[in-house]
C-alpha cells in the first residue's frame, strides 16, 4: 500500500488543540506501525516554487506523453514577497519532517533532482527495491510515467534579475543558478 502525504496534509488527523511544534498524529501512526517512508525532497526550493508558478500559469502540471512537448507558459513573473515566504516555509516544512523522523529506521530520503539525472534512475531503482524488499525492476519497468517540462529558470522567469537580487546573500541564491 502506498499513501502519498504532502507536508501540508500531515495535520489532518490532529485534534483541535494539537501543538503545532509536536509530531503530527499521522506521522506518529506511521512510526508506531513501522511503515516504510519514501521521503521525496526537492533540493532546489527556488525551482520548486517557480515550477509551480509556471504550471499554474500554463495549466500543464505534468507531461504524460514522452513523444511531444507540452505547451507551457512562456514567462511568469514571480512575486518576490510570496517567493521569499514560500522558500522559508518550504525549508521549515522539510526541517520539521526530518526532525519528526529523526532516528526512525524505515525512511529513505530521495531527491527529486537526483532521479532526473542521467544514469541515476537505475541506481535509485535499486535503492528503492532494496528498501521496499522487492525485486529490482528492469530499466523498462522503472521508466517514469511523467517527465520534467520546465525549461531553465532564467528562460521563463520574467523578472529573473529582480529574483536574483532578492535572493542574494541567502541560502537560496545558489538554487537560482541550477
Amino acid at each position: 500500500m502506498i499513501i502519498d502525504i504532502k507536508y501540508d496534509q500531515t495535520h489532518l488527523l490532529n485534534t483541535m488543540w494539537h501543538s503545532l511544534d509536536s509530531t503530527p498524529n499521522v506521522l506518529k501512526l506511521i512510526m508506531e506501525h513501522g511503515y516504510r517512508i519514501i521521503h521525496l525532497i526537492r533540493k532546489n526550493l527556488v525551482a520548486r516554487q517557480s515550477s509551480f508558478l509556471l504550471a499554474k500559469a500554463s495549466g500543464v502540471w505534468v507531461n504524460h506523453n514522452w513523444q511531444s512537448e507540452a505547451a507551457v507558459a512562456d514567462k511568469v513573473t514571480v512575486d518576490l514577497s510570496e517567493l521569499r515566504n514560500g522558500l522559508i516555509k518550504d525549508h521549515m516544512r522539510i526541517q520539521f519532517f526530518n526532525e519528526c523522523f529523526n532516528g526512525y529506521p524505515h525512511i529513505l530520503n530521495l531527491y527529486y533532482e537526483d532521479l532526473l539525472k542521467n544514469g541515476m534512475l537505475n541506481m535509485h531503482a535499486n535503492r528503492l527495491a532494496n528498501f521496499l524488499e522487492q525485486p529490482v525492476p528492469t530499466p523498462e519497468q522503472f521508466r517514469p510515467a511523467t517527465r520534467k517540462i520546465a525549461p531553465k529558470m532564467k528562460d521563463y522567469i520574467a523578472n529573473f534579475n529582480d529574483v536574483a537580487k532578492e535572493l542574494k546573500g541567502t541560502p537560496f541564491a545558489a538554487m537560482l543558478l541550477d
